[in-house]
């Protein structure tokens, strides 16, 4: 519903409102209830997910309780994902969904990969494997890191 509300204000320019609200705001909005307007040639952010393995049980997720099989993101699959985002344009990969990203032991390969490309990181993580050696070598390089 509000989805629809904005993009028929997007799209049809309703200048008395844009007046009103400037335009960072309202693209925010948008970003925000993921409405992605038409001059996006691709998504400004991708989730990838290193693992679906963690070593948390929080009573919160899903991923326990989750019927898919269990395993770790080949590396040459990853590549390929990346250089296809980069090439569309993506400016964020977020490397994190039900899974625990530090458990991946090709993750310090990835962060360094979409680095060399350009592209933002984002990482989410139970902080439960962090030790002074993988925080330096992993988040030295992450634009943004995420401690649940």
């Amino acid at each position: 519903m509000l989805a629809n509300i904005f993009s028929n204000f997007y799209e049809r320019r309703f200048y008395f409102f844009s007046k009103s609200l400037p335009r960072r705001l309202i693209s925010r909005i948008l970003d925000f209830i993921g409405y992605y307007p038409r001059y996006y040639k691709a998504p400004p952010a991708i989730q990838i997910e290193p693992t679906n393995f963690c070593n948390a049980k929080c009573i919160s997720c899903s991923a326990p309780r989750s019927s898919r099989n269990k395993g770790y993101m080949d590396f040459k699959f990853f590549k390929k994902i990346v250089d296809e985002a980069s090439q569309i344009g993506t400016k964020r990969i977020d490397l994190y969904l039900h899974g625990e990203p530090l458990l991946h032991s090709g993750l310090i390969d990835m962060i360094r990969l979409i680095k060399r490309l350009g592209i933002k990181i984002q990482i989410a993580t139970n902080g439960m494997l962090l030790n002074k050696k993988k925080r330096k070598d992993c988040f030295a390089l992450v634009s943004k890191e995420k401690t649940s």
